[in-house]
C-alpha cells in the first residue's frame, strides 16, 4: 500500500491540478463532499488530497471520524487536525527520531510552515499535509495538494526541520472500526412525522420500511459488555436518571446500535429495491458515507410525545404504581417529561446546519402525503 500511495499521490500532483470547479481533476477529489460547493474548498484542499490518494491505494478510511481528542467528537477529514487526533489516538503518530525515519508513503504534518499571508484566520500550527515521496539528508520531496494555500497541487522539496510536525504511517493490514458500508438503495428518514412519511411511502412504492424501534430490543439482547457499554449497562428504571444522564445514556445507545442497524440494513437491501430506514440512529456517523438522508422539521404546533398511541400509557403506567409514594411519582413524571423535552430538535437541527443533511419543513396545515411528496422528490423516488 506504500509504494501505491506514493505512485498515486505523485502522478496526481504532477498534474498541477488547480482549485477551480472548471479543473475535472479538482473535482473528482471532492467526489465525497456532493453537499459541498466545490468552491467552500478554494485554497484549503490539502486533506482532501491527501484523503483521495489514500482512498484510491485502497485504505478503507471513513469520511470523518469519532477518534478525536474529544471523545466521541465527529470531524471530517477535511482538516489537519482530525488526520493528527485520529493517527494519535490509533498509534500511527510519529516524530522524526533514530527509531522513526520517514519513507514513501508516508504522511507528514506540518508545523507552522504557511507563511502569515497564506494562513487562514486562527489556523492551528498543524497548517498543512502531505504524502512523501522520497527522503535525503535533509529533504523530503512531497506530494501535496493547495501547495502553501496557493490552490494548486504539485511535488514539492520540503527542509526536514521544525516545519515537520509529525508523520503518520497507516499499517499494511489497516482496516478501519469505524468505516461502514451503507447499500445505496438504503434511505433514512427521522425528525418529526418520521414514522407516519416512511409508511406512507411504503404504501405508494411497495418498498420495506426498516423500524429502529422494532430492532431495539433484538439489539440489546446481541450486545457484548466489551464493545457495547452503552446497551449492555443495568438501569433499572430510566426515569429515576437525571434528565442529562438520561439523554447521554440514549445517545450512547444510538451510537453502539448503528453498525447493527446497517448490518440489518445490508441484507434487507440485497432482497428489496428500495429500503426506508426511520427512526433513531447515529446521523454523525452516517452522513459522511451517504446522501439519501432526510430530516423532518415540524415548524408548526409542537406535539405531545406523550399524547401518541404507542407511549399514551408511559405516565399512566407511572402514576399506577402501588409500590411508590406520590412524592417518587412525581419525580419519575417530571423525570420523564424533562428527558423527553431533551430530545426535542432546536431549529434549524445541528444534522442540517453542521452535517448538510436534507431539511424538509412541514406544519399542522401539511399532510403526510405532502411530506412524502417532499421526500419522494429528493430521493429521485419515482411515484
Amino acid at each position: 500500500m506504500k509504494i501505491e500511495l506514493g505512485a498515486i499521490a505523485e502522478t496526481l500532483a504532477a498534474k498541477h491540478i488547480i482549485g477551480e470547479k472548471t479543473n475535472s481533476d479538482f473535482l473528482e477529489l471532492l467526489k465525497y463532499y456532493p453537499k459541498n460547493d466545490a468552491d467552500e474548498f478554494k485554497n484549503c484542499w490539502c486533506c482532501a488530497f491527501v484523503y483521495h490518494c489514500c482512498r484510491k491505494a485502497g485504505v478503507d478510511l471513513p469520511l470523518g471520524t469519532h477518534k478525536t481528542a474529544r471523545k466521541g467528537h465527529f470531524r471530517w477529514f477535511t482538516s489537519v487536525l482530525t488526520w493528527f487526533e485520529w493517527a494519535q489516538i490509533n498509534g500511527f503518530i510519529h516524530k522524526e527520531s533514530p527509531d522513526y525515519l520517514p519513507i514513501r508513503g508516508d504522511i507528514v504534518i506540518y508545523n507552522n510552515i504557511i507563511h502569515d499571508e497564506y494562513k487562514q484566520k486562527d489556523s492551528l500550527w498543524c497548517d498543512h499535509i502531505g504524502i512523501v515521496l522520497s527522503v535525503d539528508d535533509d529533504t523530503l520531496m512531497v506530494a501535496e495538494g493547495n501547495i502553501n494555500n496557493q490552490n494548486i497541487s504539485g511535488i514539492v522539496q520540503r527542509n526536514r526541520d521544525n516545519t515537520i510536525g509529525y508523520y503518520i504511517r497507516i499499517p499494511e493490514n489497516y482496516v478501519s472500526d469505524e468505516f461502514l458500508n451503507i447499500p445505496k438503495n438504503a434511505y433514512f428518514i427521522w425528525g418529526s412525522g418520521k414514522t407516519t412519511t416512511a409508511n406512507e411511502l411504503a404504501r405508494r412504492l411497495g418498498c420495506y420500511v426498516y423500524h429502529t424501534d422494532n430492532s431495539r430490543s433484538r439489539h440489546f439482547q446481541n450486545a457484548k459488555p466489551e464493545l457495547h457499554p452503552a446497551l449492555c449497562r443495568d438501569v433499572p428504571d430510566i426515569w429515576l436518571l437525571d434528565p442529562e444522564e438520561a439523554l447521554r445514556w440514549e445517545r450512547d445507545i444510538v451510537r453502539e446500535m448503528t453498525p447493527m442497524i446497517i448490518a440489518d440494513l445490508t441484507e434487507l437491501a440485497a432482497q428489496y429495491k428500495i429500503v426506508i430506514c426511520e427512526g433513531d440512529i447515529d446521523v454523525d456517523i452516517i452522513a459522511p458515507l451517504t446522501a439519501n438522508i432526510a430530516y423532518i422539521t415540524n415548524r408548526g404546533k409542537p406535539y405531545d410525545f406523550f399524547d401518541r398511541p404507542e407511549q399514551r400509557n408511559m405516565l399512566d403506567d407511572i402514576r399506577n404504581r402501588t409500590d411508590l409514594a406520590d412524592e417518587e411519582k412525581a419525580k419519575r413524571v417530571q423525570n420523564a417529561c424533562a428527558i423527553v423535552s431533551g430530545m426535542q430538535n432546536d431549529e434549524p437541527p445541528r444534522e442540517v446546519i453542521q452535517l448538510g443533511v436534507k431539511e424538509i419543513i412541514r406544519d399542522e396545515t401539511t399532510t403526510v402525503e405532502q411530506t412524502a411528496d417532499a421526500i419522494a422528490v429528493y430521493f429521485g423516488f419515482e411515484i
